[in-house]
């Protein structure tokens, strides 16, 4: 499978929409209330739900780790009854800002009824495993430039040599729609997912608009079935 997910619920979450639409690529867009940056208003979030998965990412993107237990119970949950609120449609999936979880978060997770929750696992394309009975969904690649570094200390802090080794065989040298069409080429005699992910507002920062299109190019023309992050979810539950 492939899928792709982005967060913040940036006003040019409109414009990244329209680069799935082109290429026939689903997303699933994780949009908070409210946000530092700018955010989508409520009828541009029930309008890009008519197209997308809309996911929770908490009421003020907020970094959970940061607060107390009590505050993050209401940001997890509530972010879910605002989503269903204003896409009238169920919310399935939660992304904690910055990826900064533990445990105790997966269980809120999965008491506020989330089927799943995206984390920030870098250049993963195993399926999504189950945690205190929440799918936890890995990703792939980022549409942003990092260096070596980051791809490093992310696979050292979940000591996962695999994603290293994905890191140096399929990333390095390599541009972003050249890593794609590797890993594609990867899960199709392996199986697993492609999971490409990022910022609407980062794109723009950083110019990478024509990069973002090279890559789901690359995705729309392989023939790898296109799912929304909740449909990696229940592919995964219905093979259990």
């Amino acid at each position: 499978m492939i899928t792709t997910s982005w967060d913040d619920g940036h006003p040019l979450d409109i414009k990244l929409s329209e680069y799935l639409i082109k290429h026939g690529i689903h997303g699933t867009f994780y949009t908070p209330r409210t946000s530092d940056r700018a955010t989508l208003s409520a009828k541009e979030v029930w309008e890009l739900s008519a197209q997308f998965e809309i996911g929770a990412h908490t009421l003020g993107h907020v970094d959970l780790l940061s607060v107390g237990q009590q505050r993050q119970v209401e940001e997890i949950a509530n972010s879910k009854k605002w989503v269903e609120d204003v896409t009238s449609k169920p919310c399935t999936m939660f992304c904690p800002p910055l990826g900064r979880f533990n445990r105790a978060i997966v269980d809120m997770v999965r008491d506020a009824g989330y089927l799943g929750m995206r984390t920030v696992e870098f250049i993963s394309i195993a399926s999504p495993r189950l945690m205190s009975g929440v799918y936890v969904l890995p990703t792939s690649l980022q549409l942003c430039n990092h260096n070596a570094l980051i791809y490093v200390k992310n696979s050292a802090k979940r000591w996962s040599l695999p994603n290293l080794l994905n890191y140096a065989q399929f990333k390095i040298g390599r541009t972003l729609s050249e890593a794609v069409g590797a890993l594609i080429n990867t899960i199709q005699k392996r199986g697993g997912c492609l999971h490409l992910w990022g910022h609407s507002w980062e794109i723009e920062e950083q110019g990478l608009w024509e990069t973002l299109d090279q890559a789901l190019g690359v995705m729309g023309s392989c023939g790898v079935r296109s799912v929304s992050n909740s449909g990696v979810c229940e592919l995964n539950d219905a093979r259990q």
